[in-house]
């Protein structure tokens, strides 16, 4: 009877540990999930810009340097032919930013 109560007392305080750390890590997920509400968006950028400003938009969302996205863009134009189809999409499909 005696080891019982010792295996049951090691259960209850294991337990409560555990409650702890996943209060401790509830609160932590929902002061993140606070911070992280806002949505980062795509948009066809207004300053900076040569055609459609679709390359712009592409460096502001990924926070690069948009020559280096339109050397990117380029190389997929001559590499696989398939960039200036998909620039076209970009242009129609992603907002202009306000």
């Amino acid at each position: 009877m005696v080891k019982r109560d010792k295996f049951e007392d090691k259960l209850l305080k294991a337990r409560d540990r555990l409650q702890k750390g996943m209060d401790r890590v509830s609160s932590k997920v929902t002061s993140d999930m606070k911070v992280s509400s806002k949505i980062k968006r795509l948009y066809r950028s207004d300053s900076d810009k040569i055609l459609g400003g679709v390359c712009g938009g592409f460096a502001e969302y990924f926070q690069v340097d948009p020559v280096l996205v339109r050397i990117i863009w380029i190389a997929i134009c001559f590499l696989w032919g398939v960039g200036i189809l998909l620039y076209l999409i970009a242009w129609i499909i992603v907002p202009k930013k306000k």
